[in-house]
């Protein structure tokens, strides 16, 4: 894997649920906060990206409403701008500064039972600057 970073998923664009479990678990040891990243698989597939992105701002709001105590405000992912939960949308991906892993394995779980025609792609990021975690947003 000549020029990569040294991830063992360094080719794929996103990690799996237990890997993204791991690294939030760490970094928020490390650093009480982290990015929980997701971005939709596949979105060229979908003949009405209009659609997709009102069912993804629905979403949103969902996630924010049910997990509000998971999202603390933070400015990591852009140094000055205070966000809380998944505040905006990037394309068909957003982020969330996240207090605990616990909450990952409950928000697949949540996007899963109420868009299941949506299927994601999940990372961690330490911050808006770690590379290796926002590619999945790229």
């Amino acid at each position: 894997m000549t020029g990569e970073k040294d991830s063992i998923y360094s080719h794929e664009k996103g990690i799996p649920i237990e890997a993204c479990i791991e690294k939030a678990r760490q970094l928020i040891e490390q650093n009480g906060i982290c990015l929980f990243i997701f971005d939709v698989k596949r979105s060229g597939s979908f003949s009405n990206r209009h659609a997709l992105q009102i069912s993804l701002e629905s979403l949103l709001q969902g996630l924010n409403t049910e997990f509000d105590e998971f999202f603390p405000e933070h400015s990591i992912a852009v140094s000055t701008r205070t966000e809380k939960g998944f505040a905006h949308l990037l394309g068909d991906g957003s982020w969330a500064g996240i207090n605990s892993s616990e909450v990952i394995p409950r928000i697949v779980s949540y996007s899963e039972s109420h868009y299941p025609e949506i299927s994601f792609h999940y990372n961690v990021a330490k911050d808006g600057y770690d590379e290796d975690g926002t590619r999945t947003l790229k």
